[in-house]
């Protein structure tokens, strides 16, 4: 598993650079920002962050504070955001109606049941293997809650109303500065990597499968694409540490034994 950590690190360089390139200086025509709409940020009510934080219990919260973990989003108006946003409203008309449909799934099916066909499994009959995975998912929502908090990115649907969206979510019911990192994104790569940790012959089937996931949250317009980046590298890097936890050995061994029953 570790020479497949390689391209997530790679990832997070990506990450910073971008960071790093939006405080460069523009050409002397740089492109146009797009408006933000009056009162986007607050016209419609953020359900979750009206909700107390919730703290985590497995990983360092000091090792996993947003800035320590994730470079900030593009910001507003710059070359590297404007770029997003055009990849988003060429989205909106180029995607076939099929992958729209599965866009709008994966929007509401934010569970391990998201993995049952490219494991071969009904993931939530198998006790011990639920229980670990509910584990790693709660911990690693809040992690992806936490750094949403911190950076309060607008999403692409709140900076062009005009987007379609799909999802079982309405505008602002999940909040309208909560894009980054997409929380769908994050949970995809937890549950993909402890997945693949513990089924590696399935390995490729199940990352393509997390790459997929996530990338229907751009289709939805609920995403910019370095959010859904944002999200691959936090969900590596939480499941990474929870699968290192020794406090965690012995449902990770149990999960693993039940996998590998025929």
């Amino acid at each position: 598993m570790a020479q497949l950590f390689a391209p997530i690190l790679r990832r997070a360089a990506i990450l910073a650079g971008a960071a790093l390139l939006s405080l460069a200086p523009l050409a002397p025509a740089p492109a146009q920002a797009d408006p933000v709409p009056p009162g986007a940020t607050g016209a419609a009510p953020d359900m979750a962050a009206s909700k107390p934080a919730k703290v985590l219990h497995w990983l360092d919260p000091q090792a996993f504070a947003p800035d320590r973990v994730l470079a900030p989003p593009p910001a507003p108006g710059s070359i590297e955001q404007v770029a997003e946003m055009a990849e988003v409203r060429a989205l909106a008309t180029t995607t076939p109606l099929a992958r729209r449909a599965q866009a709008t799934a994966d929007a509401a099916e934010e569970s391990p049941d998201a993995f049952d066909a490219v494991t071969g499994h009904n993931l939530a009959t198998l006790p011990a293997t639920a229980h670990l995975l509910a584990l790693i998912e709660g911990e690693v929502e809040i992690a992806a809650d936490t750094a949403k908090r911190h950076f309060h990115r607008l999403r692409p649907y709140a900076v062009d109303p005009a987007l379609p969206f799909c999802g079982h979510d309405k505008p602002g019911s999940k909040g309208a500065d909560r894009s980054y990192p997409s929380g769908h994104a994050t949970f995809g790569w937890s549950m993909a990597w402890v997945l693949a940790d513990l089924m590696p012959d399935r390995a490729p089937a199940i990352f393509a499968r997390a790459a997929d996931y996530g990338y229907s949250r751009q289709i939805c317009a609920a995403h910019f694409p370095s959010d859904i980046e944002a999200g691959h590298v936090l969900g590596v890097l939480a499941a990474r540490a929870l699968l290192a936890d020794p406090r965690l050995a012995a449902d990770i061994a149990a999960a693993r034994a039940e996998l590998a029953k025929p």
